[in-house]
């Protein structure tokens, strides 16, 4: 088995909020749910005597079936934004500390004896001598956890909610993963693409909508991608919606190749699997080998319109690695006519590290893994925002990040912190990704990379681009290279 990584990325993660029993109208999605929720949490946790914590990946998978470490990008999505909930919870004078993406922390080890899926792999977790997790705003200094979160996430059938469970462990009763709270969300773009769930937006313009995150209504969807989305149930549905999806990819004008060793390789259907049992991928396209040079062929042939799409690999964008949501990343902007060959993941603006692939490790069925999620391409295509609708739902977008900037902050996750947090203490850790968000948010109309010429291998030059995008994407296909082994 193999899998193809980068020598440039990193984690990533996300999660939700409501009751279980929530109408689709009072049910916030993700980013909101949890600035409601960590406080709550925050005080939870406090009340058991908890004071450094930290937050492992998640299983998910669909109601009803087995619960997977490696569903997605959503498993560590989840945990990376609760994570992130729980730091802007935290209030001046508080005496709590918040581990550094813990689950990150783990896989770097290679410890394989510490899980949280057996007494005794949860009993690992506070044997690591030295530590080898940190605080944001003190990475130097190694810390000692007394408690990790963790749960489990289940789609609705319909493809409407996602449920989740938040459990604990302590050092002092290892034996016992406790229940937290149970929360419900509203399934957005992120959640399906995270989720591996490939959809189609509506053919006409995206005028009449407001952006998403303004909208609680799960019809919202709906709306927006023309037909909700659904997991076929039996292998002829789902024969034809991977139908659908390839000639949607045939016929949109960005036009774009797969290409092993500079050959394209065909894309075609994913065997059908039942939901309860598998991930949601309906397109594959061979495994690449270990010598196999992995490229993406981008290519506009649309004569007016300009697209961003984001390129990711085992949920990672080829810019810069980034994890956040699609929206929320950099895009490869292609104007009429312009074309980009992408080979790895884009460092700066004249420099990648290639793709390569790597022996993928089998791992014992009482075992999790912390790392990424291998085994997929997701392809993510947006058009540029041209008409006065159009540019009226960019700014409403953008007014309504400015204003709540920790829901801004939540949905970029703690990937857009590695690096970038200089703080020293919590107060200016709150105050450092307040600036960093306000940033971000200001500058979010150049949140894309123009490509200009290659000069050999790993090195590509590139430019920042202005490019006003409409949220709701054309299309987002996940496309499976390899099957991960299940556990």
């Amino acid at each position: 088995m193999s899998t193809l990584k980068s020598a440039a990325v990193w984690g990533v993660a996300a999660l939700l909020f409501a009751s279980s029993a929530a109408r689709a109208e009072d049910t916030p999605n993700l980013d909101v749910a949890l600035t409601k929720q960590g406080p709550a949490l925050l005080e939870a946790l406090k009340g058991k005597g908890h004071k450094t914590v930290g937050v492992l990946k998640f299983r998910v998978g669909s109601e009803g079936g087995k619960l997977r470490d490696n569903y997605g990008p959503i498993n560590l999505s989840l945990a990376d934004r609760l994570e992130l909930s729980l730091l802007l919870a935290m209030k001046k004078g508080d005496d709590f500390n918040v581990i550094f993406r813990a689950s990150e922390a783990v896989k770097e080890t290679g410890n394989t004896r510490a899980t949280h899926l057996t007494e005794k792999g949860r009993a690992a977790f506070f044997r690591f001598d030295p530590s080898p997790f940190n605080l944001p705003w003190n990475t130097d200094v190694k810390v000692q956890p007394d408690a990790f979160l963790t749960g489990e996430a289940r789609l609705t059938p319909d493809l409407r909610f996602i449920d989740v469970v938040v459990q604990v462990f302590d050092r002092n009763s290892p034996q016992t993963l406790t229940e937290l709270t149970r929360f419900r969300a509203v399934v957005d773009f992120r959640s399906l693409t995270e989720a591996g769930v490939s959809f189609v937006g509506a053919r006409a313009p995206w005028s009449s909508q407001a952006p998403l995150t303004t909208q609680p209504a799960s019809d919202s969807l709906k709306q927006e991608t023309g037909n909700r989305p659904t997991i076929p149930n039996d292998k002829d549905a789902w024969q034809a919606e991977a139908d659908k999806l390839l000639r949607a990819l045939k016929d949109m004008p960005l036009k774009v190749d797969i290409l092993y060793n500079d050959r394209p390789v065909k894309i075609e259907t994913n065997p059908f699997g039942p939901p309860s049992e598998s991930a949601n991928a309906l397109l594959r396209v061979r495994e690449p080998d270990k010598d196999d040079v992995v490229t993406f062929r981008l290519r506009n042939d649309d004569p007016k319109e300009t697209y961003g799409i984001v390129v990711q690999v085992n949920g990672r964008n080829t810019i810069f690695g980034e994890e956040a949501a699609p929206f929320e990343c950099h895009k490869w902007i292609l104007a009429p006519g312009q074309s980009v060959s992408i080979k790895g993941i884009q460092k700066d603006n004249d420099k990648y590290d290639a793709f390569k692939v790597k022996a993928e490790a089998d791992s014992a069925a009482d075992k999790m893994n912390y790392g990424s999620n291998p085994g997929t391409f997701t392809l993510t295509v947006f058009r540029g925002a041209t008409s006065e609708k159009d540019l009226e739902l960019v700014k409403a977008d953008k007014e309504l990040s400015q204003k709540n900037t920790d829901v801004a902050a939540i949905s970029k996750g703690t990937g857009a912190l590695v690096g970038k947090i200089t703080a020293s203490d919590p107060v200016a850790f709150r105050s450092n990704l307040e600036a960093l968000t306000k940033k971000d948010v200001d500058n979010s109309e150049s949140k894309g990379k123009g490509y200009v010429s290659t000069e050999g291998v790993g090195k590509m030059k590139v430019k920042d681009v202005v490019f006003r995008s409409i949220q709701a994407p054309v299309i987002s296909a996940t496309i499976r290279y390899f099957d991960p082994k299940e556990k």
